[in-house]
C-alpha cells in the first residue's frame, strides 16, 4: 500500500487542497525516515560477549599456557577494533579463571596479556572467579574493568604475598660426616641459598630483600589496578586470603555471582556471547586411534610432560594387540589339536 498514494487522492478531494498535499508530503517523508531508522536498528550488531576459559596450573609453560593467552588476546584485540570500526559498538570479554597462582615471571606475563585487554578502548574486561583466584591469579583478577571483577561466594580470593619453595640445607649435615661441600660465585649476591653451601645471616638477609622487593611490587600492581575499591591495602595484601564474602566487604572484589550467571544475564539481554576455544591438531598417533586426544596431555598440552603418558599409552596398546594375537593363536592350535585327536 502507498501511503503517498492514498492521501494524495483525499488532497485531491479535499477543498483545501494544497494543504492536502503538503500534509501528504510531510507525512511520506516521516514514513521513509521512520522505515529507514527499524531497517538500520534491525541490521546492526548487537553488543559482542567473549568467554575466555583459562584454567592454570602452578608453572605456566611458555609453549603452552602463556602461548594460548599471548595470541587469544591478540586475537580478541584485533576483532574488538574491527567491531569498534562497524556497527557493533561495545566488546566485552568476560575470562573465567581458575588458579591457585604459581610462578613470578609466568604470571606476571599473563597479567600483562590481560593488561592489553583492560587498557583497549571500548573494550570491558570482566573477569569471573567460580573456585579460587589466589596470589598470581588475584594479579590478573586485579586488571578487570572497575565493577567488573565477580566472585563465587565460597570462591578463594587473595593471598597478595610472595614465598619461595621451601628448600634444604644440608652443609651441617655433610660437615659432620666430613665432607666439605665446595661452591663458587662469580659475583657475591649470586645463588645466596643452596642445598649444600655455606649459609649464614648476611645470605639469608639478602634473599628476603628480595622475596620483599617482588612483594611490594605486587602490591604496587593490585593498587594501581584496583583503585579506591580497596580502602585498606595494608589489611589485605598481608599473603591472607578470604572467601567471596569477605572478599567483598574488603574490596577485592566487586560483586558475588558465579561466570554462568553472568553469562545468562548477558544472553538475556539480547547480547552476542560467544566461547573462545583452543583449536589443537590431532597427531598421528590419536588419528590411527592408539590414544584418545586430551588425556595424554598435561594441562599446558606440553608435549615434554604429555610424551611419558603417550608413550606408555602406545606400549599398553600394543602389548594389548599382542595379547589378543596370541590368545587367538593358542585358540586356534587348540582347536586344531582337537580335531587330530578326534581323527
Amino acid at each position: 500500500i502507498s501511503t503517498s498514494d492514498s492521501l494524495g487522492d483525499v488532497a485531491e478531494t479535499t477543498n483545501d487542497g494544497k494543504k492536502a498535499k503538503k500534509y501528504a508530503a510531510d507525512y511520506t517523508t516521516s514514513f521513509k525516515r521512520d522505515r529507514r531508522a527499524v531497517t538500520q536498528k534491525s541490521l546492526a550488531v548487537p553488543p559482542t560477549v567473549v568467554v575466555l576459559d583459562l584454567h592454570l596450573g602452578i608453572n605456566p609453560s611458555i609453549t603452552g599456557d602463556i602461548a594460548f593467552v599471548r595470541n587469544a588476546v591478540t586475537f580478541l584485540v584485533g576483532q574488538a577494533r574491527d567491531l569498534q570500526s562497524g556497527s557493533s559498538k561495545r566488546f566485552e570479554v568476560v575470562v573465567a579463571l581458575q588458579t591457585n597462582g604459581g610462578s613470578v615471571a609466568g604470571y606476571g606475563l599473563l597479567a600483562e596479556q590481560l593488561r592489553r585487554l583492560r587498557t583497549e578502548p571500548g573494550v570491558t574486561l570482566t573477569i569471573c572467579c567460580d573456585q579460587a583466584a589466589l596470589s598470581g591469579g588475584y594479579m590478573m583478577a586485579s586488571l578487570a574493568s572497575p565493577g567488573h571483577l565477580l566472585a563465587a561466594p565460597f570462591a578463594s580470593i587473595g593471598s597478595i604475598g610472595v614465598t619461595t619453595l621451601e628448600t634444604l640445607n644440608f652443609n651441617k649435615a655433610l660437615e659432620g660426616w666430613g665432607v666439605k661441600p665446595l661452591q663458587f660465585h662469580g659475583g657475591d649476591a649470586k645463588a645466596p641459598i643452596s642445598f649444600f653451601g655455606e649459609v649464614d645471616e648476611k645470605d639469608m638477609k639478602r634473599m628476603q630483600e628480595r622475596i620483599d622487593a617482588v612483594h611490594e611490587a605486587f602490591r604496587d600492581h593490585v593498587e594501581r589496578w584496583r583503585g579506591g575499591s580497596i580502602k585498606d591495602y595494608e589489611a589485605v595484601t598481608n599473603g591472607d586470603y578470604w572467601v567471596g564474602v569477605n572478599a567483598l566487604k574488603l574490596g577485592l572484589v566487586d560483586r558475588l555471582a558465579t561466570s554462568d550467571e553472568y553469562i545468562d544475564e548477558r544472553i538475556r539481554d539480547g547480547d552476542r556471547v560467544l566461547r573462545l576455544v583452543k583449536y589443537r591438531k590431532k597427531n598421528m598417533a590419536e588419528k590411527i586411534g592408539l590414544i584418545s586426544s586430551p588425556m595424554f596431555w598435561d594441562e599446558d598440552h606440553d608435549m615434554s610432560v604429555g610424551a611419558p603418558k603417550i608413550v606408555s599409552s602406545l606400549f599398553s596398546s600394543v602389548l594389548e594387540k599382542i595379547l589378543i594375537f596370541v590368545r587367538s593363536f593358542i585358540e586356534l592350535v587348540e582347536k586344531e589339536g582337537d580335531r587330530m585327536n578326534n581323527e
